[in-house]
């Protein structure tokens, strides 16, 4: 990605360098009439400003949307991780990975679902923990599981 912004910037300021105004400004005064002269040397610093600020914008641009991205790799490789550890367990518990974009939080990990059996919560918490420590050692585990107690439940 970064390649293509050098590419970009690279031609925007190859036309700013051969805009009419900055070329005339390179080729040194013109005499107008007898002792007035012109200097174009006021249209070259503009342009180097313009294209020095244009570059840092697309360049904190580009590094920002890198971040986002890392950081949303991130997050679904570990959503991913802690799914595939719960996904035998028969239970319909399923996680949500929340990573904050600044800042160096811990990654939270909403756990939510229905369970059957109060034994089961522990069991599912700590495989849930294992998954998510093999991808980051700094998390959170929220506890939003239901148990669901009932004599309906129990003859499904």
């Amino acid at each position: 990605m970064h390649m293509k912004w050098t590419k970009f910037l690279t031609k925007s300021a190859l036309l700013v360098a051969t805009h009419p105004g900055v070329s005339a400004a390179q080729t040194g005064p013109a005499v107008v009439s007898a002792g007035n002269t012109q200097t174009g040397g006021g249209h070259i610093l503009p342009a180097i400003i313009i294209t020095a600020v244009t570059f840092g914008v697309f360049m904190a641009l580009a590094k920002t949307v890198d971040w986002y991205r890392a950081r949303e790799n991130e997050r679904v490789a570990l959503q991913g991780k802690v799914t595939d550890a719960l996904f035998g367990y028969g239970e319909a518990v399923s996680p949500t990975v929340h990573i904050p974009l600044w800042g160096h939080s811990p990654a939270t990990i909403e756990m939510a679902g229905v369970i059957t059996a109060s034994s089961q919560l522990p069991a599912i918490l700590q495989r849930a923990s294992r998954a998510a420590a093999e991808v980051r050692p700094d998390f959170a585990i929220r506890n939003k599981i239901i148990l669901a107690e009932g004599p309906e439940l129990r003859a499904a």
